[in-house]
């Protein structure tokens, strides 16, 4: 390039490099290429180089770490493939290549082609955005399942909900889940839960299959449903691998059917938890109630043991013995005084032998002793039977006096068990009830029972007459069963 002849524009390397980039770049940012694999090189970093060859044409290809580890095949020499990216200068060669973001076999190239322009068109639109997904709610009492009535999928997810939750309320709208027919059946029944509020969250699932198996999910059709549901949508869709178009619209993805139960079922869970936290917690304040009471009545006790009246009773036994000794120390010393004068006395008799009249004494003497000894020992015998008498009797108010005491005392904690178990326990009873009451009186078909009916034409509810004519054919579902008729007059 000159400005004229005689003055030509000289460019440097960059400058031209980064002209060619600017101008190139723009032109190519989403593109699709057909070409066979040659030249490939897999780097310990994870990014995959090779070139797509055509004829005697070459285009450098680089698949970086993040995008291969999604691939879906493993990638190899000779493949026809169709890739998809951008077009990128490499200004330290000044060569150009393309920055691959998916890549598929020649098989799948069309149903990719068509994939990617509907993902491009959904999110341009703002399908996939995160400010528009809807929350799970706090409490999920009833769950709505979208899936094929035969396969192991519902199973697995009731055997889920049935060990997490014990009891719970699903309903299932039936579909098929591939082939012709199939995205029609899924989106009529996403709106139909949307039309008919009565679940509080609903779950789009099948199991696993090959891309076509799963081409359902990947319909238009089931995203604009899941786009316009009223109830939050949660998709487990295939394996974890699998990314649907269903998947990017639904407001929440699980991985696969099994942790959509358990996502759904989460909320739940922990309200039990929380329960048989609060549970554990009332009983261990009870506990701590009941041993603070049999320490106060053990306290008590050791208060009243020590002020009570067998603590006199046991005094009143050391005097008694006392006492006892006290008499026989009396009595000792009495006869060894009666000895002595006995003795003195034998000593002056002795002298005048006066043998009759010491007989006679002694004879006094020993009957003496008998007597003092008699009277002692009955005397001791009378006051340690009153004693006894007296530590029973008190023994038997005592205890009348305990049990008044602590009469009181166990009323208060009864009162106290009462309010801190049964009446919460009673009330959390009493809320169960009235959710159940509520979740029964929502039943579609206790609504049925009551004697109404729902209009069916061509599969669509008839709200309206004006949605009728003259010879159209119409279904009636009522309670136990459907009948068909046609309309013979609309007025």
């Amino acid at each position: 390039m000159t400005n004229s002849a005689s003055n030509p524009l000289i460019l440097t390397v960059s400058e031209l490099t980064y002209a060619i980039k600017s101008q190139l770049e723009p032109s190519f940012k989403h593109v699709s290429v057909r070409g066979e694999v040659a030249n490939l090189r897999k780097q310990h970093s994870g990014h995959i180089y090779f070139s797509l060859l055509e004829g005697d044409c070459q285009l450098n290809a680089v698949l970086f770490r993040g995008n291969a580890s999604s691939l879906s095949f493993p990638l190899k020499e000779g493949d026809s493939v169709i890739a998809t990216g951008e077009i990128s200068v490499y200004t330290q060669r000044g060569t150009y290549q393309i920055i691959v973001r998916e890549i598929a076999p020649i098989g799948l190239g069309a149903a990719l082609l068509k994939l990617q322009a509907l993902k491009k068109k959904l999110l341009e639109l703002g399908w996939f955005a995160k400010e528009r997904k809807k929350p799970l709610p706090k409490e999920i009492r009833t769950i709505g399942l979208v899936t094929s009535p035969t396969g192991a999928v519902l199973h697995d997810i009731i055997n889920i909900l049935t060990r997490r939750l014990g009891a719970f309320h699903i309903i299932v709208n039936p579909v098929r889940v591939q082939g012709e027919g199939a995205a029609l059946e899924i989106a009529r029944a996403i709106n139909e839960f949307s039309q008919y509020p009565i679940a509080d969250v609903v779950i789009v699932c099948r199991g696993g299959g090959s891309a076509e198996d799963l081409s359902a999910f990947n319909d238009e059709r089931v995203a604009f449903a899941c786009f316009q549901s009223k109830i939050p949508i949660v998709s487990a869709i295939g394996h974890e691998t699998d990314l649907s178009i269903t998947d990017l619209v639904a407001d929440l993805r699980a991985p696969t059917p099994s942790a959509a139960a358990e996502l759904v079922s989460q909320a739940r869970v922990e309200l039990i938890e929380r329960l048989q936290h609060l549970k554990t917690e009332i009983f261990r304040a009870l506990k701590n109630i009941l041993r603070l009471g049999q320490t106060s009545v053990e306290s008590f006790s050791k208060q009243l043991q020590q002020a009570s009246v067998r603590k006199k009773l046991e005094h009143h036994a050391l005097r008694l013995d006392d006492m006892e000794a006290a008499i026989f120390k009396k009595i000792s010393q009495d006869i060894g005084h009666k000895k002595m004068l006995v003795f003195q006395l034998a000593k002056a008799c002795k002298a005048q032998e006066p043998r009759a009249k010491l007989t006679e004494q002694k004879n006094q003497l020993i009957r003496l002793e008998a007597t003092l000894k008699e009277r002692a020992l009955s005397k001791w015998s009378g006051r340690k039977e009153f004693l006894v008498r007296a530590e029973r009797l008190l023994d038997e108010r005592m205890k009348r006096k305990m049990a008044l005491a602590i009469q009181p005392m166990r009323r208060d904690w009864m009162h106290q068990l009462e309010t801190a178990l049964l009446r919460p326990l009673a009330y959390k009873k009493q809320k169960l009830s009235a959710i159940k009451k509520t979740i029964d009186s929502l039943h579609p078909k206790n609504t049925l029972a009551r004697g109404y009916a729902i209009v069916f034409a061509q599969d669509k509810v008839v709200r309206s007459v004006k949605e009728l004519k003259p010879q159209d054919q119409i279904r009636v579902q009522v309670s136990d069963g459907e009948c068909h008729a046609i309309v013979e007059d609309v007025v």
